[in-house]
């Protein structure tokens, strides 16, 4: 009786259509599928027949190549060819780029907005700083290595802010000098190029990655 009587809204799921695409972003209140909503989100899409695309996405705390850096910035970790059809009027170099280059590290795509930011070039060594939550009940800074193999155009039209959850005390706020999210944040650290990022282009993630670079960093999936 409980499984008849049981909504979307008494777990926390959240079914949503994705602007400019036809798909929707299946999301919690928390910002993480667990392993067992992963699999029945799995399941109904394929009922429907349609394909799941993982979706993670997280807030960094910076973006580093060398010594120049961008504060707060969100990255998405998914499949990178699937979100294709968002850039193909932008000449993106995601899917099957052609390159000499050593994947030893994993492969990040910035956009020119940031590979501008960094002076960053394809092949070049990209450090992403975050933040987790450990076992104690504290948070804990880690450090994670990419390697440039594409840099795409990003502009206003085209900008995808649909790959990051409604994060709580960010998603709203017009500044990024207004956010106040549950983990303490510098804002002395954010410039007023951040804030013009902001302006124009809100959550949407400035790099992009097949890899998961931590676990727990938050989940959703897109069904299209």
């Amino acid at each position: 009786m409980v499984r008849r009587a049981i909504t979307l809204d008494d777990l926390g799921v959240t079914v949503r259509a994705v602007r400019g695409r036809r798909a929707v972003a299946i999301e919690t209140r928390n910002g993480l599928l667990n392993e067992a909503l992963t699999t029945d989100a799995e399941r109904a899409v394929e009922a429907l027949g349609a394909t799941a695309t993982p979706v993670l996405s997280y807030l960094v705390n910076a973006i580093r190549v060398g010594d120049r850096s961008i504060p707060y910035s969100f990255v998405t970790a998914t499949n990178l060819p699937a979100l294709q059809p968002a850039t193909s009027n932008r000449q993106s170099t995601i899917a099957n780029r052609p390159s000499p280059i050593d994947l030893t590290d994993p492969p990040i795509v910035l956009t020119d907005w940031a590979a501008r930011r960094l002076g960053a070039s394809t092949d070049d060594t990209v450090w992403l700083s975050y933040s987790i939550w450990a076992e104690t009940g504290r948070l804990q800074n880690e450090m994670a290595r990419f390697r440039v193999v594409s840099i795409v155009p990003l502009d206003p039209d085209t900008a995808d802010r649909d790959l990051v959850p409604r994060y709580p005390g960010i998603f709203t706020e017009e500044r990024m000098s207004d956010w106040a999210p549950p983990f303490p944040v510098d804002h002395a650290q954010v410039t007023a190029e951040d804030e013009q990022y902001w302006q124009q282009f809100h959550t949407t993630p400035k790099p992009s990655s097949r890899s998961m670079w931590a676990s727990g960093c938050g989940r959703r999936h897109s069904a299209a």
